[in-house]
Parts: structure tokens; C-alpha cells; sequence
């Protein structure tokens, strides 16, 4: 049997050595819940994630495989959460409002324990170098950097590429034109091929963080009969 994909978290302390016990098990839960949020629950699998290893502050957890994809996703944006505005707003993209939110709470607990946070995926790695950078990026993913909104638009679609889901969508009220990202969750994308230039409403997202451009989410859309 092949054994389950593995990621690492560590909590790691300026000057002492060994995590209380009882933050890391906060931490790990604050963690698996975000997997739930980022990538859903999988019921048809029983994997449940657990703890193979722990020693001072630093433990690996199995999980899920479909949920591996949310753990780099995560790890990815808390790293680009360190970067320019526009770079860590494209890391956003596939990570929701509500997955934000239990981000700085992880985030915000350890640092209120006066850790550091360290994680480890097979894909990406990350580790804050110091206490002043990791209140930094809590700041960047709060809702004082982060703008969001969500509404019903009507308009039309002027074009959309299936690989990568992108569509240019021209708002009426705005009298612009928007490019924007179909969400994962609309099953029936091909759709929007035929109706290409006929009046619709869609339920579009968008997210502004710090100075970069609004990025926009298409999260539903139907034709104007």
C-alpha cells in the first residue's frame, strides 16, 4: 500500500526549545481545518490526518491525497504573503474568503505564541525568518488588505479559453471589460462557448489586495431570456 502524502509544520522558538504540547495540537487543528475549507472533505475516503512524528515544536501529519493540492496552495500564498502585492494577489485565486480568515487566525496564533511558522509539502516549502515578517504577512491577508465583494452583473462574454478558464466578460452597467477567472465549482464552463456575445448575469467575485489590479472570480452565470 503506498503510503499517504506527507506534510511538515514546524513551530519554531527563538530561544527555548520544545513546544507546549497543547499549541501544536491547536495548530494542527487550525491547519486540518483549512485542508476542509480549501479542498473539501472527501468522504468516500477514510484517511483521517494524524501525526506520525513530533519532537520540539516539529511534527509531520499525514493527509489526504486530494487534499494535498490545498497544502501547497496554502503554503504557496502564506510565502507569496511576503511578496509584492501583485504576486501574492495571483496566489489568492483558488483560496476563499473564508479560508483567508482561518489563515490569520493560524497564522495570528502562533505568532501570539511567539513562534514561528515553518511548513514542508512535496511541492513547496516555506519558513518565516523572523517574528516581524510573519506579523507582516498577517497584515497582508487581513481585511485591511484585502478587499472583497460579490454581486450579481449583467453584461455579456466577448471570449473564453476552457485551459485556463479565462474569460473576457464586458459589464453593461460598467460599460467595461473585465478578464476573469471561471471557478473551479461551475462544472459547465463549455456553456458560456454559445453564448458567447448574448446578454447574461453572472455572479462575479472580485478580490483587490493592497495596490495590485482586481482579480475576478466568475462563480455562476446563466443567459438574460
Amino acid at each position: 500500500m503506498a503510503a499517504h502524502p506527507t506534510v511538515s509544520i514546524s513551530l519554531n522558538e527563538p530561544k527555548t526549545v520544545g513546544t507546549n504540547l497543547e499549541l501544536a495540537t491547536d495548530v494542527l487543528g487550525r491547519f486540518v481545518q483549512l485542508m476542509d475549507i480549501i479542498a473539501g472533505p472527501n468522504a468516500s475516503f477514510t484517511h483521517q490526518p494524524r501525526i506520525i512524528e513530533y519532537a520540539d515544536g516539529k511534527f509531520t501529519i499525514t493527509l489526504p491525497p486530494h487534499q494535498m493540492p490545498a497544502a501547497t496552495e496554502l503554503t504557496a500564498a502564506i510565502a507569496a504573503s511576503s511578496l509584492d502585492d501583485l504576486t501574492f494577489s495571483k496566489s489568492l485565486d483558488g483560496i476563499s474568503p473564508e479560508a483567508i480568515e482561518h489563515t490569520v487566525a493560524l497564522l495570528t496564533r502562533v505568532s501570539e505564541a511567539d513562534l514561528t511558522l515553518g511548513l514542508i509539502t512535496p511541492d513547496v516549502r516555506y519558513q518565516f525568518e523572523n517574528a516581524d515578517r510573519a506579523w507582516a504577512s498577517i497584515r497582508n491577508f487581513s481585511p485591511d488588505n484585502i478587499l472583497e465583494s460579490e454581486k450579481q452583473v449583467e453584461g455579456h462574454f466577448a471570449a473564453y479559453l476552457p485551459t485556463p478558464r479565462r474569460a473576457q466578460f464586458h459589464r453593461t452597467e460598467a460599460q467595461d471589460t473585465i478578464y476573469a477567472t471561471v471557478h473551479p465549482g461551475v462544472a459547465d464552463s463549455a456553456a458560456i462557448q454559445p453564448i458567447i456575445g448574448k446578454p447574461c448575469v453572472t455572479l462575479l467575485h472580485a478580490r483587490t489586495v493592497g495596490a495590485a489590479p482586481t482579480r475576478y472570480l466568475i462563480k455562476e452565470f446563466s443567459p438574460i431570456k
